[in-house]
């Protein structure tokens, strides 16, 4: 007991000693050169009540009962409440919160792993993050989200997992995997995997989501959908129940529609559908049930098929051609 006591003492003033030291070693890619005075240990009960104040720099390991904060951390960072840094290089361990900000948030990142059971926050990551219900990244994410409920990032390069919820992101280059749904705000380079909906702006790469697809601007790529498939203009491959443009008019579809109801203002390519085939101009292949077209130069199969203007042939039960000397003829009808 009296050697347990005199370790305790001599750590006790040991300690401070070790801390008056300044220390620039953090200083690479957003962790900032500190001239704060350091120390390779810490212990907090609830912040400002821990050993050294939340000013100091920890290189080492810091252990926080219900709140520790301090400037910069590197090493090993454990609490069973929550964690504050205003940058961190190493692991982090909550049973509820990690928190990596400062005042400059741009310069402020995270770089490692962080684990916590409710929610883990930064600035930016360079690393990993897996929280219990909530990850969120507010500016740049480079490296991986996993969640059980909601992953957020600014713009993030690599991968986004929400085992229960959702992901979203302003840009997104690599992989999303919802169940519920992703969302990217603005630009999507890569795969967007949901069991309900994926959304984005622009997109080039493949959406496969359960029940919806959307890119509310240019998509080029690939989009799968358990029911429908919204693009404003694309060139790629779109399968579904339902493929249709987000507005209208001056939607624009290159490549391949296969569903049971397919529409665009505009085709360059095949509409292959259960039921219906609609466009108002398109240069390519409509095959399905009921096809129809403003102006069409290609080709028309199906049981009724139907335009206004045609440069191509027609094959049927019924074929009709508006504006033609022989409008109306079964099986085969043309005009060239």
């Amino acid at each position: 007991m009296k050697i347990k006591l005199l370790l305790i003492i001599s750590l006790i003033f040991i300690m401070p000693c070790l801390a008056g030291a300044d220390d620039s070693a953090i200083g690479e890619e957003g962790i900032s050169v500190s001239s704060h005075s350091w120390s390779p240990f810490e212990f907090s009960i609830y912040s400002p009540m821990q050993v050294f104040n939340r000013d100091y720099d920890i290189s080492g390991l810091r252990l926080s009962l219900l709140y520790g904060e301090n400037a910069d951390v590197s090493g090993l960072d454990i609490g069973i409440g929550a964690t504050k840094a205003d940058n961190m290089l190493g692991i982090q361990i909550a049973g509820l919160m990690n928190k990596v900000s400062g005042a400059e948030t741009e310069n402020r990142r995270m770089k490692g792993l962080e684990i916590a059971g409710y929610l883990n926050t930064a600035d930016n990551l360079l690393g990993i993050q897996i929280g219990g219900i909530a990850n969120e990244v507010k500016n740049k994410a480079l490296g991986m989200e996993i969640t059980s409920i909601v992953n957020a990032s600014g713009k993030i390069t690599g991968i986004q997992i929400a085992a229960l919820g959702a992901n979203t992101t302003d840009d997104l280059l690599g992989l999303q995997i919802g169940f519920y749904g992703n969302k990217v705000t603005n630009k999507a380079a890569g795969i967007q995997i949901a069991g309900g909906g994926n959304t984005t702006d622009n997109l080039r790469g493949i959406q496969i989501g359960g029940f919806a697809n959307e890119a509310k601007n240019k998509a080029k790529g690939i989009q799968i959908a358990g029911f429908m498939n919204v693009s404003k203009e694309i060139t790629g491959i779109q399968v579904a129940i339902a493929n249709y443009p987000y507005e209208l008019p001056d939607s624009k579809f290159a490549g391949v529609q296969v569903g049971v109801l397919n529409y665009a203002d505009t085709v360059s390519g095949f509409q292959i559908a259960g039921i219906a085939n609609v466009s108002k101009k398109i240069e390519g292949v409509q095959l399905g049930g009921f096809n129809y077209a403003d102006s069409l130069r290609g080709v028309q199969v199906g049981i009724w098929n139907s335009c206004k203007n045609l440069y191509g042939v027609q094959i049927g039960i019924a074929n009709k051609i508006e504006n033609s000397s022989h409008p109306f003829i079964p099986l085969v009808n043309a005009s060239f």
